[in-house]
């Protein structure tokens, strides 16, 4: 089958399962608390508020590519290598505002009109950082500067033009709510990030912000099985999961463990 011809087997499928969709993107959106409240913890714990912004960049930058399921020391080595003269370049500009941060990586990158969209395809270009990495990257400088995690003066970033950082977990689970498992059709995290990120934004779904999809990582992780064949099964909640993991708040851990027997019938079509 031809690359369009399966392109839109996959956008009909997902268009049919509209209403199903619309009872997740509710389920996220009412809940979204928890994978907030998970991702600014993740952020402060590699931050510090006292450091030259330079090395907190690379702190993040870092932090992205380490969620790599076989990160590569050797890439990640020669990509840290090459964006030095940036971070040192960061850490000698005495007040940091949008504008400086922006205007220092056109130079960098060799671009210009720089944007939320703009830098994810600048950090998509440096080897080994991958679709996914560079989506959450932007989205963590997002998340950084609109909670004051780090300070940047005039910041302003238009969260409609962030990438969803789709992974394997977030495919899987579509793929269960499409019926898609089993099938030799179904959404592959690395092939359909560019159309998975235009049907997130579909307006009959209508998410006030598509970067809500991304907590469908936070619910899948914690109600995943994998079947005899590797399949991704959303059938049982991991509680070993949840409570090994250090970002998540304690008095969270009962509600959270709650939410998911609801989560798991909204992607097994039991509600």
């Amino acid at each position: 089958m031809k690359s369009t011809e399966r392109n839109e087997v996959l956008k009909n499928a997902f268009e049919t399962k509209i209403p199903q969709l619309k009872k997740l993107v509710n389920f996220l959106v009412n809940n979204s608390q928890f994978n907030h409240d998970y991702q600014l913890n993740n952020l402060k714990g590699s931050l510090n508020p006292n450091a030259p912004f330079g090395d907190n960049f690379r702190r993040i930058l870092l932090e992205c590519l380490y969620t790599s399921s076989q990160p590569s020391l050797k890439l990640i080595g020669k990509a840290m290598k090459d964006l030095e003269p940036l971070f040192m370049e960061l850490n000698y500009t005495k007040k940091i505002n949008q504008n400086t941060f922006f205007a220092i990586l056109e130079k960098h990158f060799n671009t210009t009109n720089m944007d939320e969209r703009v830098l994810f395809e600048s950090l998509y270009s440096i080897p080994g950082m991958g679709l996914k990495i560079a989506a959450l990257t932007v989205r963590n400088l997002n998340l950084t500067f609109k909670y004051d995690l780090l300070e940047m003066e005039g910041y302003k970033f238009d969260e409609n033009k962030l990438m969803i950082a789709v992974d394997v977990v977030i495919t899987s689970a579509l793929n269960q709510i499409l019926g898609f498992h089993g099938k030799n059709i179904k959404f592959e995290a690395s092939r359909d990030f560019y159309l998975l990120n235009e049907l997130f934004r579909m307006k009959s779904l209508n998410p006030d912000s598509p970067i809500i999809f991304e907590d469908l990582w936070f619910w899948g992780f914690y109600n995943q099985t994998n079947g005899s064949d590797k399949v991704r099964n959303f059938n049982k909640f991991n509680p070993d999961k949840l409570y090994a993991e250090k970002y998540n708040f304690a008095r969270d851990f009962k509600e959270i463990e709650s939410l998911s027997e609801e989560f798991r019938a909204i992607i097994n079509h039991e509600q």
